[in-house]
């Protein structure tokens, strides 16, 4: 299976611009969008309705959200000491084939 992933950063959580964000991630086409300064959970899922990507997640005052066409079984966020000042998320997808 192949998975396409994009990762965006939408500077300052997307506030007002949705629309155009939104038209970016329809002519990618992926399967999941990371989103960098994803600080507004509102603006994610809005994203996810309007991209029929229906899985989500973000965190008030976060970073690092996501919205995906398919499930993630399981995300973590966390921090590296050997990467001090970096976000690093791990994400377990659970598909089915159907």
């Amino acid at each position: 299976m192949n998975l396409k992933l994009l990762g965006y950063n939408i500077r300052f959580g997307g506030l007002g611009r949705e629309s155009a964000l939104a038209e970016t991630i329809k002519n990618v086409s992926p399967d999941l969008v990371v989103f960098q300064e994803a600080t507004h959970p509102d603006v994610i899922e809005r994203l996810a309705r309007t991209t029929n990507l229906p899985f989500w997640a973000a965190r008030r005052n976060h970073s690092i959200g996501y919205i995906s066409k398919h499930e993630i079984a399981y995300h973590e966020r966390f921090l590296r000491a050997a990467q001090k000042g970096r976000l690093v998320v791990r994400a377990n997808l659970s598909i089915t084939s159907g």
